[in-house]
């Protein structure tokens, strides 16, 4: 369930302002439903002023900057309840003569009832552009942004019983840069056209944090410095021989 307003304001098409407050709802999180979140985007046409008028290099310049807290519900339904699954009472010989299995319920996965959003702060700064007579545009952008409450699955050791849990955990950074470049080429009046697109993209993002202070957890895969989820093995040293027994 979600409620938003929005705000946009242009005076004279060079100075843009779009100002946004949401509220999102959703069941998943039992005791904490609702969360209410602003964004704003500021803009200038620069290529609009009056000293940009007696030029024909730059005929489209325009900066952009924008600030926002998102957030996101990733996990199914009924998730912080957590979950029974069935398995056969451990006793009784299954299969001989006279001896029946009873099936049971055992908890699989534990709740967690203080779940609630995963919440995301995001600064971005953008520049549009063409040149020479609009022949040559591009964009680029240029962003950060910081997550915390992280819904994340926890394995939990076999011995356990119950194999997992979902839980707020963590704080996550994340950096990128974005450009984009279109040219025209040859535009002629025989319908003869040629024109080259280009866009390339980077990111960097990594965990700033885990729960209760720790630096690494095996079991899941996580490590401070490092982005979720990478590939964790031991150096191979070598076979080891039976003469080295001793």
């Amino acid at each position: 369930q979600s409620y938003m307003g929005r705000l946009i304001y242009s005076f004279e098409g060079k100075y843009l302002l779009t100002a946004t407050l949401r509220d999102d709802g959703s069941s998943v999180f039992p005791n904490k439903k609702y969360f209410l979140y602003p964004a704003v985007s500021l803009g200038w046409n620069v290529s609009d002023e009056n000293f940009m008028k007696n030029q024909n290099l730059v005929n489209t310049l325009k900066l952009r900057a924008g600030w926002a807290k998102t957030s996101n519900q990733s996990i199914g339904a009924y998730s912080s309840l957590g979950s029974l699954s069935t398995n056969f009472y451990n006793f009784g010989l299954p299969g001989a003569t006279g001896s029946t299995l009873a099936n049971g319920y055992f908890v699989s996965t534990l709740g967690n009832q203080e779940l609630t959003w995963e919440f995301t702060n995001s600064i971005n700064l953008g520049l549009d552009f063409g040149l020479l007579h609009n022949r040559i545009t591009g964009t680029i952008d240029v962003y950060s942004q910081r997550t915390d409450h992280i819904l994340q699955q926890v394995k939990l050791p076999p011995s356990n019983g119950a194999t997992s849990y979902f839980a707020n955990l963590g704080k996550t950074k994340g950096e990128g840069l974005e450009l984009s470049l279109s040219s025209i080429n040859i535009q002629s009046k025989d319908g003869f056209n040629w024109s080259t697109d280009f866009n390339i993209s980077f990111n960097r993002d990594a965990i700033v944090a885990l729960h209760e202070g720790i630096k690494q957890d095996i079991g899941n895969n996580w490590f401070v410095g490092q982005t979720f989820n990478v590939i964790y093995d031991l150096k191979k040293i070598g076979i080891w021989q039976k003469d080295e027994a001793a």
